[in-house]
């Protein structure tokens, strides 16, 4: 959840500096909730942020026993001239693809249906086709893009930033492309994980319903010019937990992805 809302904001152009948290139950348990509490307050320090407040609620009438509602938002900061909004973006600029951990936070009711209701596993189940069992798939946590991009902001000429979240690649970068201009993504080049491999295949989804509901593998796409491409892949390679791949170049369009 942290992770999630400091690439929203990222997507700006900002720092995240502050978090806010909302949980709600129908009955408080005091250990629960300082796991939680706990959880936030440590991934939030990992960058240099601050839980400032938040919202507990006690709601019997509303959720079941045992059931958590959890909610976040984040406060981060951009100078007004280096706000993202997706205008520098023109034809000829290259597609810049990071890796995801897994599904991150989008995807869980087709995954659910696939492994749970439609194959009977349990998340203690390991499978040939995936790495680890089910559930420790399914828990991989959300990675957080901004130690990576930050300091690529500070240093070249980014034209737009798209969190790959609900919608994929198909629905995400078109929120950023300006008129006249289509993303046109290259297959093969960036690796699926295995966890969407086996999605597609024990549910036997089209493959182009995966690509309008989950990652594929890429959690942020980054837009920059043609001729910065190169010097920012080598940059952002120096990290050695997160993958980056070269997926594609914006073409003249009507603000949709295209896959080649």
């Amino acid at each position: 959840m942290v992770a999630h809302s400091c690439n929203d904001v990222l997507c700006q152009g900002a720092k995240p500096l502050t978090f806010l948290d909302y949980v709600a139950t129908a009955k408080l348990d005091p250990a629960i909730l300082e796991d939680l509490v706990r959880g936030m307050t440590e991934e939030c320090a990992k960058y240099g942020m601050s839980v400032v407040g938040g919202e507990t609620a006690e709601m019997p009438g509303t959720y079941t026993p045992g059931e958590w509602d959890l909610a976040g938002a984040v406060l981060g900061v951009v100078e007004k001239s280096k706000i993202l909004d997706g205008s520098k973006i023109q034809v000829g600029d290259a597609l810049i693809g990071l890796s995801s951990d897994g599904l991150h936070t989008n995807g869980y009711s087709l995954a659910r249906k696939v492994f749970f209701d439609l194959k009977k596993y349990t998340v203690r189940d390991v499978v040939a086709e995936l790495p680890q069992s089910i559930g420790a798939l399914l828990m991989k946590p959300h990675k957080n893009y901004t130690p990576y991009l930050l300091p690529i902001l500070d240093r070249y000429d980014v034209h737009g930033l798209a969190h790959i979240t609900g919608g994929g690649l198909v629905k995400n970068i078109p929120r950023i492309l300006p008129a006249g201009c289509d993303a046109q993504i290259q297959k093969g080049s960036w690796e699926i994980l295995p966890i969407f491999e086996a999605i597609q295949h024990f549910g036997q989804v089209p493959e182009t319903d995966m690509y309008i509901t989950m990652n594929m593998g890429i959690g942020m796409v980054v837009v920059v010019p043609a001729a910065q491409r190169d010097a920012i892949v080598s940059d952002l390679k120096k990290h050695s937990d997160v993958n980056t791949y070269i997926i594609g170049e914006v073409i003249a369009g009507q603000r949709k992805v295209c896959f080649v």
